[in-house]
């Protein structure tokens, strides 16, 4: 698995999609796509297996926030920003794509 790489699809309006980095989070992005067919807003949180879904959000929503993030599993999710991110970015719609085995960790997220 170490030695695969992703396939992306080739959007067509790929050059004026704008990603600006999410300060202090190597793999998050902010997505604006003036083609987007949605003027709502889409906050998505994902490990790898977002990684193949985000590339047809982007060409769909007009402005994406996106939480990559690697999950060990038994780990502390609590540094996952979710209510600080709701608060700030006041999405329409929220995805979470994570591998079925992190779903005990995910949902035990004590929230604020």
């Amino acid at each position: 698995l170490l030695d695969r790489e992703y396939s992306y699809y080739d959007y067509k309006y790929q050059d004026d999609v704008k990603l600006t980095p999410i300060p202090g989070s190597r793999l998050s992005y902010e997505f604006y796509n003036p083609h987007g067919r949605s003027d709502e807003k889409l906050y998505i949180i994902h490990s790898s297996f977002g990684e193949r879904v985000l590339q047809f959000l982007q060409a769909n929503y007009k402005h994406i926030v996106n939480r990559r993030y690697n999950p060990v599993s038994g780990r502390d999710f609590s540094y996952v920003p979710l209510v600080e991110d709701m608060e700030k970015y006041k999405p329409d719609t929220v995805v979470i794509v994570v591998n079925a085995c992190l779903f005990k960790d995910i949902l035990g997220l004590k929230l604020k």
